[in-house]
């Protein structure tokens, strides 16, 4: 057997023991915690397959764990910053990311993740962590190698053999496997996979063109905008790009499932709503305020921002105000369908 075979293989196992094992630890709760519990020790599962060991207490803040997770986890004050919480009911879909104010109930306690949080300047900030903190270089290698193994990125043969050979276990060397992932595309972008369109998206006012309801597509969160392509082949054929200054508002809501929906302006001056059926929702709006809140802060100065909640938001859906809206930019972009 090939010595890059038998790694693919080693690889491979690694992974399935991970996701078993972040799978098991949402499934089964952990032994002797109750809802009746004012303390506790945890594990919080780290992306490279560690755990981290933290005191939970009744009302705890979100933040308070993260630090407690990240001593732990042997990650430098400076770096923490650049990690969150999520929750993960499933192997690498986060449900959630919490924010340092965030409570986190008991429930939820067995199923969280330490994961990096760089949704935007992604790749500049990244360089910055492997250069000064071996135990962020780790972590941040484990993500990119997963991106790599489930598809999201896509390299060449010939980037594939260099990969392999920068995991070589005699010599490993993962500084240089993340810098050549920083140059595959899609590298600084989040991903959402099996969403389904909860409604038809007409896109333009003869209706020749359109998204059926229940069209399985992935949405991609970029730096520039938000995409939807198919999602049930290698392809990935792009339907619909629209850059943020063309995004009115966003949503979520849990009226019937979880929902996640944007209103934008077409080329024509027309508004539709695109919007998604994904067990992801809350997790994708916290990346857009995220990255929206970011921008205006590029734009404006380093005055703090918030997305402006609308006014009508309920306990079961909440949606927001795009202050980077203007209705012009880049023409929307989608394919004949």
């Amino acid at each position: 057997m090939s010595v890059c075979l038998r790694t693919c293989m080693h690889r491979c196992i690694t992974c399935m023991h991970i996701a078993y094992t972040l799978r098991t630890r949402c499934d089964e709760k952990i032994p002797g915690l109750t809802s009746k519990m004012s303390n506790a020790a945890i594990r919080i599962r780290v992306v490279d397959g560690s755990v981290a060991n933290v005191d939970w207490r009744r009302g705890a803040k979100a933040g308070d764990l993260l630090l407690a997770a990240c001593r732990d986890a042997g990650l430098s004050n400076a770096s923490a910053k650049h990690f969150a919480l999520a929750r993960e009911r499933e192997p690498r879909r986060p449900a959630r990311v919490y924010a340092d104010d965030d409570e986190i109930d008991v429930a939820d306690v067995d199923c969280l993740v330490l994961r990096k949080w760089i949704p935007i300047d992604t790749i500049s900030i990244e360089r910055k962590l492997a250069n000064r903190d071996d135990v962020a270089l780790r972590l941040l290698f484990h993500e990119a190698r997963d991106d790599v193994e489930r598809g999201k990125l896509r390299p060449s043969d010939d980037q594939i053999a260099e990969l392999e050979s920068y995991c070589d276990p005699a010599f490993p060397v993962q500084k240089q496997y993340l810098f050549l992932c920083h140059e595959l595309n899609g590298y600084a972008t989040i991903e959402l996979t099996r969403c389904r369109l909860a409604e038809p998206v007409v896109l333009d006012a003869d209706d020749r063109r359109r998204l059926e309801k229940g069209l399985r597509v992935k949405l991609t969160v970029a730096k520039t905008g938000l995409e939807i392509s198919r999602d049930f082949d290698d392809v990935g054929e792009r339907l619909l790009f629209v850059v943020w200054q063309r995004i009115r508002r966003w949503r979520t809501s849990t009226d019937d499932g979880e929902t996640f929906g944007y209103e934008v302006r077409l080329g024509s001056g027309n508004f539709v709503w695109v919007l998604l059926e994904t067990d992801q929702a809350f997790y994708v709006c916290t990346v857009v305020q995220t990255i929206t809140g970011q921008l205006k802060k590029e734009f404006d100065g380093p005055e703090s921002f918030l997305a402006r909640p609308l006014g009508e938001s309920s306990s079961s859906s909440k949606s927001f105000r795009n202050q980077l809206f203007s209705g012009v930019g880049k023409d929307c972009d989608f394919s004949e369908i």
